[in-house]
């Protein structure tokens, strides 16, 4: 059975998670990690020592596999969350068999409608 994420990390990103968990995972297992163990690591990586402790908490906040230390997707930043695909307005116009040149009076009012103030 294959790992999870193995099938969807592409080889390079996949090369470095394992090299990660070579390092990560006895680090891990010692609890505490004290300034030498995780300058040693860091040195290791070639990352600096507060780069140490995010790949160490997801390691220890997953199940202790590899897949663990993959980068995820983010959430889209601050407050905000990410686009779902297919979601502007076009997109679903298009869907639904709107003319694009019905929607360019609507889109017109949105954005003077969302404009920063004092903008215009």
């Amino acid at each position: 059975m294959a790992e999870r994420g193995v099938l969807t990390a592409p080889a390079e990103v996949w090369d470095a998670a394992v090299r990660q968990a070579e390092v990560i995972g006895p680090l891990a297992e010692k609890g505490r990690v004290g300034l030498a163990n995780a300058d040693e690591v860091a040195a290791m990586l070639g990352i600096t020592r507060r780069q140490v402790y995010v790949p160490l908490g997801r390691w220890c906040a997953g199940e202790g596999v590899v897949s663990d230390l993959l980068p995820g997707r983010s959430s889209g930043g601050r407050g905000a969350r990410r686009k779902q695909q297919g979601s502007s307005l076009g997109e679903i116009a298009a869907k639904n068999g709107i003319p694009k040149t019905s929607l360019q009076r609507y889109l017109i009012g949105w954005d003077a409608a969302y404009e920063p103030a004092g903008v215009r």
